[in-house]
Parts: C-alpha cells; sequence; structure tokens
C-alpha cells in the first residue's frame, strides 16, 4: 500500500512539474484540430454555402484594409492640420476675420502679439476701435465700401496696442461669406512701422538738405527727433576740443527751442556715450547722476 502510495504521489509530481509544457500542447492539439474540424465542414457544406463563406471571407479582409487606410487618411489629416495651424499662428502677419458690424472672429497669434494684449480680449472686440481716432476717417470709407460692394481694399493707420503704445500697420482686406447669408471680412494686418520711419528719413534728409545754415538743419532736426521718437527733451551737442566739455547746437523742450549752453560731460548721461557705445536709462536716470543739474531740473525719467 505504501508502495502505491507513493508511486502515485510520484507520478502527480511529475504531471503537476510538468504541467506548462503539457498545457501548451494541448493548445496546439487543440488549434490543429479545430482547423482540421473547420477543413471537415467546409468538405461536408455544399458549393454554394462554401463559395459565401470564401466570399465572407475576402470582404473581412478588405474591410480591415479599409479600415487601416482610413486610420491613415486620418493620421495625414491630423499632420496636415497641425501644419496649417503653425502656418496660420506663426505666419509673418497678422491675420483677422470681422463680421460686418466689424467684431474679430478670429486672430492668429502674430496678430495678437501686434496688438499688444491677449486674444481673449481681441475676440468679440470692435476692430474698428483699435484704429486710431484721427485714422478713423480713413479706415472706416474702406471698411464700408468693401462690405457693401464685395470687394478689396487697403489702407495705411497707424493703430492702438493694448498696452498703450501706437504702430504703423497696412490693411489689407477682402470681403468673403460665411455661411448661406452672412459675410464677413478677412484682414491681413502687416506692421510697416519700420518702414515709415525710413521713410520719414529720407523725407526730412531731403528736406532738410536745402537748408542753407547749420543752425536750422540742427533746429529741424531736434524738432524731427522729438516728433518721430515721441520724446520731450531733445538735445543735440557738439564735443569741445578737449573732450570733457560739450555746447548744444539745438535744444528742444515741450514744444519750443531753449538757449544753447556750453556744460561739462562729467557725471551726466551724455558723458557715458562720450567715447562709449550708444546706452540707454529707461527708468529713475536722475538717480544714476544726482550731480547732472540739469537732469534734476527737468526731472527727467529716461535718457
Amino acid at each position: 500500500m505504501n508502495h502505491l502510495t507513493n508511486t502515485v504521489g510520484g507520478e502527480t509530481a511529475r504531471l503537476l512539474s510538468a504541467g506548462p509544457a503539457l498545457r501548451q500542447r494541448a493548445k496546439t492539439v487543440f488549434w490543429e484540430s479545430a482547423a482540421q474540424s473547420q477543413e471537415t465542414l467546409e468538405a461536408l457544406l455544399p458549393e454554394e454555402t462554401k463559395q459565401m463563406l470564401h466570399e465572407l471571407r475576402v470582404h473581412q479582409i478588405e474591410l480591415e484594409m479599409q479600415n487601416e487606410e482610413l486610420r491613415r487618411a486620418q493620421r495625414a489629416l491630423e499632420e496636415s492640420c497641425s501644419r496649417y495651424l503653425d502656418l496660420y499662428e506663426f505666419a509673418p502677419v497678422g491675420y483677422l476675420t470681422i463680421d460686418s458690424n466689424g467684431m474679430i472672429g478670429e486672430i492668429n497669434l502674430t496678430g495678437v502679439k501686434l496688438l499688444g494684449t491677449e486674444r481673449k480680449d481681441l475676440l468679440h472686440r470692435s476692430f474698428n476701435s483699435l484704429v486710431v481716432a484721427e485714422d478713423q476717417s480713413r479706415w472706416m470709407p474702406l471698411f464700408l465700401t468693401v462690405m457693401k460692394q464685395d470687394g478689396k481694399g487697403s489702407v495705411e493707420v497707424t493703430m492702438q496696442r493694448g498696452d498703450g503704445l501706437v504702430f504703423s500697420a497696412q490693411i489689407d482686406c477682402a470681403r468673403t461669406k460665411v455661411g448661406a447669408d452672412e459675410t464677413a471680412i478677412h484682414i491681413i494686418l502687416t506692421d510697416i512701422t519700420e518702414r515709415k520711419q525710413r521713410e520719414e528719413v529720407d523725407a526730412f534728409l531731403s528736406q532738410a538738405g536745402s537748408k542753407t545754415t547749420t543752425e536750422s538743419f540742427f533746429d529741424a532736426l531736434a524738432r524731427f527727433l522729438a516728433e518721430s521718437l515721441q520724446m520731450d527733451y531733445i538735445c543735440i551737442d557738439r564735443l569741445e576740443g578737449d573732450g570733457l566739455n560739450a555746447t548744444t547746437l539745438a535744444v528742444w523742450h515741450d514744444g519750443h527751442f531753449e538757449d544753447n549752453v556750453s556744460y561739462a560731460l562729467k557725471d551726466t548721461p551724455c558723458g557715458d556715450v562720450v567715447g562709449q557705445k550708444v546706452c540707454c536709462f529707461p527708468a529713475s536716470v536722475c538717480q544714476f547722476f544726482p550731480n547732472d543739474a540739469a537732469l534734476q531740473e527737468l526731472r527727467a525719467e529716461s535718457y
């Protein structure tokens, strides 16, 4: 009895240890049997049924291939949309769409940056309000003409940014259909500030070149710089022989000229410029040069 028990126990242990391999063999036998059963089943079926099964299998394969093609097409479409979105958002010009009332419906990232604010603050806002008051008489007639006559047009205006600064802009616009009954205007907004500045400088130099006296040239230059740079105070100096002193050639202050003077460059921001690189003190310039009497008197903010 003990011998039988030991024999059975040993065989049981052997079978348990061979479990994984045995299960794999069983799976193999099952699938081989299933395949043979399928072949046997098909052999017993009528010819029409066999043909139908064949067609169903082919159709299934076709559907799988179509699904794969659709998935590839979807991926390609998504990649194309992503590329288009990048081209739209980061274009070198601003793209906007405004409705018949002049309200902004769409604007790309470049347009947002040009206008110096956030997209959420521009959407559903009047584009007309972004054009400075002085140029409304130039923009509004174009807006109305394009909207009514289904045309195109362009105009150069000055626009107000969200941070209070202004810039010169070219507006190119064209009417388009939105839906069955609605119309809108597509706008290309281009910052032309640098171009306008170059044109203004060329015009000034052309005009100033006809002046006959040095004094009138420097006076004109001081006025031009004050207006183009939007500065309250412009001083044009000539260095004296030692390079430590200067004499003003034109002093423009708050809309008028002041008398020319000579002064020492020491302890002044001009002294930091002579023989050095151009520098700028954007704020608190009086704190940097407490001994400059002119700066203190002017209560200058920047230099």
